[in-house]
């Protein structure tokens, strides 16, 4: 007997699903008599056999194939494929359905126009309604098509399911499916590249069941390797077509590594897996597929910097940073007070590392510090900043991050500072911004006021023995009289206009920092166009007698000229000619009258 249609079904426990499948089938407007039903029992454990029984002694169109073990979804297609006896077929799996017209519809259209492909609309079935799920795999049309080329509608590349196609008998050298999760990519993939025409068609619908019980729904890690598996063969298919898809693949491992906690060592893995099945993406690349999918979460930047970094930095780059706030860690002081760094000599704290921490390590046991190591984080990834100006000698950090940052690529992340700290002796307060008036004590002892909103100012605290408690009082005025000079302050309650908050009182960064007794205040640099000079005015905070400034010129790294001036009163000004006829734009050059 010829049949219109074949239908390959592989079946593995789904008893709870598997009437209502093949009911969808036998009910087919078509007539069950020219449907070919082949039910590929995949050593199914349960009772869905005894129910598809009653099916195959009813309707002599059925026939059931019996793996002796089980072998997976797509080996069992494999299976099926050897006993089609139509010149169409198609896949539907043991817990979807499909619309009542799907097949007679289809058959039709695609003998009518000569296709060698047709692909069908799908929805989402949850067992109680129907959903529209937002994915951009289902790719479904509007309209009733035929296309000669892929390329006439390249988010047909996203279709890669296997079940809501009909394929004629040329194109079943391409049905050959791999073990795994996502076999059907490739396969579904050759068979869309090498269609001659293909009908789209927006009167049949697949119901696909959204199975919260499905390996789909729960990644494991083999999940990754059978994806990356695939976006390498991607690659080598050479299809300029196809990148959309691929960039679609390596985004969802991407998220899996960034959302999954899994320990560092199978990310590690993971992202090595697909560094190395993984080609170049291009910005362009990029851009066309946010041009395509302007509402998905893409992971850009990550992917154009997958292959500048090894797995260990770009992992802590791209995720680590984001999940630390998730972790208890240990920092750690190591001191070097002549026998050189060990764990006897060494002061610990624990802590949160995303949140803001200022680390305080009592150094009151230690003499004649030469070193310190500071340890930021035991056993895992981090950046990390020095914030009180202490030289750098050495540190394991590979490049720069957010400027003022290092990143930490080990799981033995440190510095190393020059820790003389023989001319740190007093403590100064400092104010970034402050509306409008500051007045501060210091144990009771007024140390002085400021006025203004926008500039930054400090009071100079004086110098305190160790463990000794100072109490500093601010008292803060920022009158609404119309007189005063207004800045940002807002005197209401709730924002409006703009963005940033409303501001009254100290609405900027406040610090104490430790400085030397001799340190420069402020520099104020003036330029002279005409005499080729700049003036450079220098206040320092000293008490002692006959300093010298000084000051050396370089532009674009080549030095130009230095200059010297004594210290009078804390205030130093020197003139310096910056004029050099052998660097760039400071070039000799004639002035015409």
């Amino acid at each position: 007997m010829s049949y219109e249609l074949s239908v390959i079904i592989p079946v593995y426990n789904v008893e709870k699903y598997i009437g209502e499948c093949l009911d969808s089938v036998v009910n087919q407007s078509i007539g069950i008599d020219n449907i070919e039903v082949i039910v590929v029992n995949d050593a199914t454990p349960d009772n869905s056999m005894d129910i598809i029984n009653e099916y195959v002694e009813k309707y002599p169109s059925f026939k059931v194939i019996s793996n002796k073990s089980n072998k997976g979804l797509g080996e069992s297609r494999n299976i099926g494929l050897k006993y089609v006896t139509s010149d169409y077929v198609t896949f539907l799996d043991s817990d979807d359905f499909i619309s009542q017209n799907a097949y007679e519809d289809s058959v039709s259209k695609i003998k009518k126009f000569g296709c060698d492909l047709l692909i069908y609309n799908w929805e989402t079935y949850t067992g109680s309604d129907y959903v529209e799920p937002i994915s951009v795999h289902q790719q479904n049309t509007l309209e009733n098509k035929v296309i000669d080329d892929i390329n006439q509608n390249p988010k047909l590349v996203f279709s890669t399911a296997s079940w809501n196609k009909i394929y004629h008998k040329s194109l079943f050298k391409y049905l050959n499916y791999s073990k795994g999760l996502y076999e059907d990519n490739l396969v579904t993939l050759s068979a869309l590249i090498n269609a001659k025409r293909i009908f789209l068609n927006k009167d049949a619908i697949y119901y696909h069941r959204k199975n919260s019980e499905s390996i789909t729904e729960n990644i494991k890690n083999s999940n990754v390797f059978d994806l990356c598996d695939i976006i390498n063969g991607l690659f080598k298919l050479n299809d300029e077509i196809l990148t959309p898809l691929i960039i679609k693949f390596i985004n969802d491992i991407l998220f899996w590594v960034y959302y999954y906690n899994w320990d560092v060592a199978a990310e590690i893995e993971f992202i090595d897996k697909l560094k190395k099945s993984s080609g170049k993406i291009t910005e362009n690349q990029l851009d066309y597929y946010r041009e395509l999918f302007p509402d998905v979460l893409l992971y850009y930047g990550d992917i154009l910097d997958l292959n500048n970094y090894d797995a260990e930095t770009f992992l802590a780059k791209y995720k680590y940073f984001n999940r630390l706030n998730k972790v208890n860690s240990q920092a750690s002081l190591y001191v070097d007070a002549g026998n050189g760094f060990n764990e006897s000599d060494k002061v610990a704290i624990d802590y949160s590392p995303l949140k803001k921490n200022n680390l305080e390590f009592s150094l009151e046991k230690f003499d004649n510090i030469s070193k310190l190591r500071f340890d930021p984080l035991e056993g895992s990834f981090v950046k990390c900043r020095i914030t009180n100006n202490l030289p750098i000698s050495d540190a394991n950090c590979d490049n720069s991050v957010d400027d003022d940052c290092q990143i930490f690529t080990n799981l033995d992340p440190y510095y190393v500072l020059d820790a003389d700290f023989s001319d740190i002796s007093s403590i100064q307060i400092n104010f970034e911004g402050c509306d409008y008036h500051l007045d501060l004590w210091v144990n009771g002892v007024y140390k002085g006021s400021h006025d203004g909103a926008y500039t930054r100012f400090a009071f100079e605290l004086g110098k305190f023995a160790e463990g000794e408690e100072v109490l500093l009082s601010i008292r803060v005025e920022d009158p609404h009289s119309e007189e005063q000079v207004r800045g940002k302050q807002r005197w209401l309650s709730d924002n409006y206009g703009c963005w940033y908050v409303q501001t009254t009182g100290i609405w900027k960064d406040v610090w104490l920092e430790q400085v030397s007794d001799d340190y420069v205040e402020k520099i104020k640099i003036t330029p002279d166009i005409y005499k080729k000079t700049v003036t450079i005015h220098t206040m320092c905070h000293s008490n002692k007698e006959n300093l010298i400034m000084k000051s050396d010129v370089y532009f674009e790294g080549k030095f130009i000229n230095s200059v010297s001036g004594k210290l009078e009163a804390g205030v130093c000004q020197m003139d310096i000619d910056v004029y050099n006829k052998y660097v760039g734009e400071w070039g000799d050059r004639t002035v015409e009258s």
